[in-house]
């Protein structure tokens, strides 16, 4: 029986010596190709087949187009804590800018708090205008003025289940370190609860943590009249704050830290 072997330097040319054609052995009539011969050809380095193809190179693989330019830009820490978000600029202004945060990322009205601090002008009497600037607006002073710039707003109490299942963004009302504050409750986990603050940007609390701060259930829901509301807006919880998972990079969550920030010790 004639060997099916082809000598070494049939198929593998002398070192130094240019690649060239792989010579086979012709394959008599009515036989197929021996599997090993199908293997070594389907495993042949590229160096072979390429010198089939007559010299031919393929063309270079562009690496810069300068038709085409593309920048992206990155937004640096600050920039995530705050976007989204309209900062109070004021000591006594974080439920006007939590109003506008609503009414700017989840209506689309481009207002600021100036806007709802200045259509307060002959809504409040000097006595309370004094009290306002010492502690602070009042969530019934928010709904007053969300009315009068032309929005529809209901003040009311809701458990935790409720506010879960808010379609749209509330203003809710907390206690810091005995400091009130109005943060913007963009939606839950159930794990976390995930808040515009107008003084800290973007964070989350446990649901401990944000159940120990809520003032009285409270709630103010603001819509604009004649529009539908919105099955996502910029104001809505995103899948990679999600993934964090025990992660944070929005809240240390240090036992100083946590103390600094009116939060119960960690378990």
């Amino acid at each position: 029986m004639a060997s099916s072997h082809l000598p070494r330097e049939k198929v593998f040319p002398p070192r130094g010596a240019p690649p060239g054609p792989l010579d086979l052995p012709p394959v008599p009539a009515g036989r197929a190709l021996p599997l090993a011969w199908l293997g070594l050809v389907l495993c042949l380095p590229t160096t072979f087949i390429q010198s089939a193809a007559a010299g031919d190179k393929p063309p270079p693989a562009p690496v810069r187009d300068p038709a085409h330019q593309i920048s992206v830009g990155v937004e640096n820490y600050m920039q995530q804590k705050r976007r989204n978000i309209v900062m109070q600029r004021r000591d006594f202004s974080c439920g006007a800018a939590a109003l506008a945060t609503v009414v700017r990322y989840y209506w689309g009205d481009k207002v600021d708090e100036e806007f709802f601090l200045d259509a307060l002008d002959g809504l409040l009497t000097e006595k309370e205008v004094v009290d306002r600037i010492k502690h602070g607006l009042a969530m019934s002073d928010l709904r007053r003025v969300a009315v009068k710039t032309g929005y529809q707003a209901v003040v009311g109490k809701v458990d935790f289940e409720k506010l879960a299942g808010a379609k749209v963004p509330l203003i809710v009302g907390i206690t810091v370190n005995d400091y009130d504050h109005f943060v913007v409750y963009r939606g839950t986990d159930y794990r976390w609860v995930y808040l515009a603050d107008p003084i800290r940007g973007n964070l989350r609390l446990g649901v401990r943590d944000f159940l120990d701060q809520w003032q009285e259930n409270a709630i103010l829901a603001i819509h604009k009249p004649g529009e539908k509301v919105r099955e996502t807006s910029p104001l809505a919880v995103r899948p990679d704050e999600i993934a964090l998972g025990e992660l944070n990079r929005q809240l240390i969550r240090t036992f100083p830290s946590r103390r600094r920030q009116g939060l119960r010790p960690a378990p």
